[in-house]
C-alpha cells in the first residue's frame, strides 16, 4: 500500500510537459461539455471533484453490465449484492445517499432503497456516450438525495451526415468465459443534418458465475437481459434541437444470490425462494434546446419532460417455510425542468431553473400456501397508492473575484408532498418537509499548472416512500416494518486540496469531512418473525463522522505510453444517538488502482492494470450481523488485468479482456458474492455508414 500512495504522489507533483489521454477515465480535465447536467460546464478551474467515464473508455471495458466499467473510476467502490447488479459507494455512502441521473432526469425514484439497490445497472452500456461522477454534496444543482455525489449517465443522440439522408449501422457480439455469459448488440441510424434517427437493441445472457481459486460456479447467479432504446434529433434552426429518446430494460428472473446461500454465520440460506421477476425500466424523454442571441439577457433554455416507469416484481419464500409471498411494485415518475444560463453585466456566470417531480407507487402482494395453492391478498410491500412529489429552485453563480480567483455558490428551496396510503393495519399519514441549502466553492490559480480548490457543501435527503412505508423482508435475515415520523437527513461537507493539469501530466489529491445528521439507519425492534428473522424499523437515529482522502493522476512517459494511478480511504464513525460509538455501516477499505495504458500506432491499444484494496475489519454492529460481511473482517486482495483493443479496419474492433489473471479468489467488501475468478472477455464491434 505505501508502494501505491508513493507512486500517487509522485504523479501529482511530476514537473514536466506531455499529453493526457482525453478518452480515458479522469478527474481533471480541460473542458467537460455538458448538455443535461446543471453546470453547463466544467473545467479544470473549477473546485467541484468530478471523473468522467468516455464512451472510449466504456468500450475497452467491455462491461457486461453499465456498473461494471465503475471498478477502476478512481475514488468509486463499486457493490455487488449479485450478479448483473452494481451500486456505487462515492466518499463511503451508496444507495439512495448517491443521486442517479439518466440525461439529467432523476432514476432515484420513491422506493428507492437506502442500501444497494439494481436500478443503475439496467442502463444499457452500449447506449451510454460517457458517465460523469460529482463527487461530494450537490443538493443545490440537483436536490435531494445528492448526499455524497452524483452519478450522471449521458446516453448517445441520433447524428445527422450532411445535407443527403444517410444510413448508419452496427452489430456488437460479446463474450466472456467466467460466466459463459453472451451478448449481441444491433443498431441502425438514419438522417441529415436537421433530422437523425437511432434505435437498438441488445440482448444479454449470464450462466452462474465462476468464482476464483477453488470456489467455483457460484449457484443462483444467472441472469438474461433485454434492452431497447430509440433516439430523434431535430434542428429546425442550427440554435435550437428537439430531443427524444426511449429506453428500455429488463431482467425477466434474476435469483437474489445472497439469500439463497447460507452467508457468512449462517447453516442455512435465509430463503428457498428469492426472484426478481422482473426488474424492468422503461424511460420517455423529451429536451428541447434553444441558444439565444448574445446580447440577450438569457443565453440559453432547456426544458425537459420524462416518463420513467420502475418495475421490481419479487417471488420469494423464507427457508422452511411453506408461504410463498408474489409481489408487484411498480413507481411511475413524472419529470418536468427547465434550466437557463446567463451572465450578468459584470461578468457572473448564472445557471438558474426549476423542477417538480411527480412519484405514485402501486405495490400488491398475494401470500401463496404451496402446500394446499391456495392464494390471499395480503399488505403489500409499500402502501398501494402511495406518492411522492418534489418541488425545487435553483441558482448557482461564478464569479471571477480576481485574475486568478474563482467563487462559485448557490442556494437551493425544495419543497415535498409526501402521502403514505393507509392500510389494513395503519393509517395515512401526510408529510409536507421543505428544506433551504446552499454551498460554496474557491478555486485559485496558485502556478500556471496548480490550483488550490475548496467546497462548503450541504447535502438533505427527504424520506422517501421506502423510509417510510417498506413492509417485508431485508437483506441479512431482517424483516422491516414501516415508520411514518421520519425527518430530512442533511449532510455538511467540506474538502479541499490541489489540482494539477499541463501538457504533461494531470492529478488531484482532496481530503474531505462530513457530518451526517439525522441519519435515517435501520433499527432493530428487538422482536422477531415466525420464520425467526429481526424486525427493524427506520429512524432518524444515527449521526456519521465521515473523513477520507481522494488521488489520482497520470503522467505520459514517452512513447504513447502512460502511467496512472489512484487511491482512495475513507474512515465512518457514527453515534447511534445514545452515546453509542462504533464504526459507520459499510465503509469500504483503502482500494487504488495502477495502469499503463500504451498506444501502440494507430490500430493497437495495450492496457496492463492492477486493482487493489486493502482488508476492511472496522466493522459496526450492523456490518456484523450481515451474512455478506465477514465477522472477522473482509480480507484484502489484488488482481491483475490486461486489456486490449484492436482495429483492424476502421470500421471494426476487437476488444479482449484478461481479468483476474492470477485467479484470485476474493470479495469486494459488503458484496453478496465472490468477484469472478480468471475471466476472458471478447467483444467484436462493426460498424458501417
Amino acid at each position: 500500500m505505501a508502494i501505491a500512495a508513493t507512486l500517487v504522489v509522485l504523479l501529482l507533483v511530476a514537473p514536466g510537459q506531455a499529453a493526457s489521454a482525453p478518452d480515458d477515465t479522469t478527474a481533471i480535465l480541460e473542458t467537460i461539455e455538458i448538455l443535461a447536467p446543471r453546470h453547463g460546464q466544467l473545467t479544470a478551474d473549477h473546485p467541484e471533484a468530478v471523473s468522467v467515464t468516455s464512451r472510449e473508455r466504456l468500450d475497452r471495458s467491455a462491461a457486461a453490465v453499465l456498473t461494471d466499467a465503475f471498478r477502476d473510476v478512481p475514488a468509486v467502490h463499486l457493490q455487488s449484492t449479485t450478479a448483473g447488479q452494481g451500486s456505487p459507494f462515492i466518499r463511503g455512502l451508496t444507495g439512495s445517499a448517491v443521486l442517479n441521473l439518466v440525461d439529467g432526469m432523476r432514476l432515484n425514484n420513491a422506493p428507492y432503497r437506502s442500501a444497494p439497490n439494481p436500478w443503475l445497472a439496467l442502463i444499457d452500456p452500449d447506449l451510454v456516450e460517457r458517465v460523469e461522477l460529482v463527487r461530494g454534496p450537490s443538493s443545490v444543482l440537483y436536490g435531494s438525495d445528492a448526499m455524497s455525489g452524483v452519478v450522471q449517465v449521458l446516453t448517445r443522440r441520433a447524428r445527422g451526415y450532411g445535407d443527403t439522408p444517410r444510413g448508419s449501422g452496427r452489430l456488437k457480439t460479446s463474450l466472456s468465459s467466467a460466466d459463459r455469459g453472451a451478448g449481441l448488440r444491433a443498431e441502425l441510424g438514419v438522417g441529415h443534418d436537421k433530422l437523425a434517427f437511432r434505435g437498438g437493441v441488445s440482448q444479454r445472457s449470464a450462466g452462474d458465475l465462476r468464482a476464483g481459486g477453488e470456489v467455483g460456479r457460484q449457484a443462483y447467479s444467472a441472469y438474461d437481459m433485454v434492452t431497447a432504446d430509440g433516439s430523434l434529433s431535430w434542428l429546425p434552426r442550427p440554435e435550437q434541437e428537439l430531443r427524444l429518446d426511449y429506453q428500455f430494460a429488463r431482467q425477466p428472473r434474476s435469483p437474489r444470490h445472497d439469500e439463497l446461500v447460507a452467508g457468512f454465520g449462517q447453516d442455512e440460506p435465509s430463503s428457498d425462494l428469492f426472484l426478481f421477476q422482473p426488474l424492468q425500466r422503461s424511460f420517455a424523454h423529451a429536451a428541447y434546446f434553444v441558444e439565444l442571441p448574445a446580447n440577450a439577457l438569457v443565453e440559453s433554455v432547456q426544458a425537459d419532460l420524462a416518463l420513467q416507469e420502475i418495475r421490481e416484481n419479487r417471488r420469494s419464500r423464507d427457508h422452511g417455510s411453506v408461504i410463498e409471498s408474489d409481489e408487484r411494485n411498480r413507481s411511475t415518475l413524472l419529470g418536468i425542468t427547465a434550466q437557463a444560463h446567463s451572465t450578468t453585466a459584470g461578468g457572473s456566470r448564472l445557471t438558474w431553473g426549476g423542477e417538480s417531480y411527480f412519484d405514485v407507487v402501486d405495490s400488491a402482494r398475494d401470500a401463496i400456501d404451496t402446500s394446499t395453492g391456495d392464494r390471499q391478498a395480503v399488505t403489500p410491500r409499500f402502501p398501494d397508492g402511495s406518492r411522492m412529489n418534489s418541488y425545487g429552485l435553483y441558482l448557482s453563480v461564478e464569479q471571477d473575484l480576481a485574475r486568478d480567483l474563482l467563487l462559485r455558490w448557490g442556494l437551493r428551496y425544495s419543497l415535498f408532498d409526501i402521502h403514505l396510503a393507509s392500510t389494513s393495519s395503519s393509517e395515512a399519514v401526510d408529510l409536507k418537509p421543505d428544506d433551504l441549502t446552499g454551498s460554496v466553492g474557491l478555486s485559485w490559480k496558485a502556478t500556471r499548472s496548480l490550483r488550490v480548490v475548496g467546497n462548503f457543501q450541504r447535502g438533505f435527503r427527504a424520506p422517501n416512500i421506502f423510509d417510510l412505508g417498506t413492509l417485508g423482508p431485508r437483506p441479512g435475515n431482517r424483516f422491516n416494518v414501516p415508520a411514518t415520523d421520519l425527518e430530512p437527513e442533511e449532510l455538511y461537507s467540506i474538502d479541499a486540496g490541489l489540482k494539477f493539469a499541463d501538457h504533461r501530466a494531470r492529478g488531484e489529491v482532496l481530503v474531505f469531512h462530513g457530518w451526517y445528521r439525522d441519519k435515517i439507519s435501520s433499527v432493530l425492534t428487538g422482536e422477531q418473525t415466525p420464520s425467526g428473522r429481526d424486525i427493524v424499523t427506520s429512524a432518524n437515529v444515527a449521526s456519521v463522522k465521515l473523513l477520507g482522502v481522494e488521488a489520482n493522476g497520470s503522467i505520459d512517459l514517452g512513447r504513447r505510453l502512460e502511467l496512472r494511478a489512484g487511491l482512495a480511504w475513507v474512515r465512518g464513525q457514527q453515534d447511534d444517538g445514545a452515546g453509542n460509538r462504533q464504526p459507520a455501516d459499510r465503509t469500504p477499505p483503502l482500494s487504488g488502482s495502477l495502469g499503463l495504458p500504451w498506444q501502440l500506432g494507430e490500430q493497437l491499444w495495450l492496457e496492463p492494470s492492477l486493482r487493489f484494496a486493502a482488508p476492511q475489519d472496522r466493522l459496526s454492529d450492523r456490518d456484523l450481523a450481515d451474512p455478506r460481511i465477514d465477522p472477522a473482517g473482509s480480507a484484502g486482495w489484488a488482481t491483475v488485468e490486461l486489456r486490449a483493443r484492436w482495429f483492424p479496419r476502421a470500421d471494426l474492433s476487437v476488444t479482449a479482456v484478461l481479468e483476474n489473471l492470477g485467479d484470485v479468489s476474493y470479495r469486494v467488501h459488503g458484496s453478496g458474492m465472490q468477484s469472478p475468478g480468471f475471466n476472458f472477455r471478447l467483444a467484436l464491434d462493426a460498424s458501417f455508414d
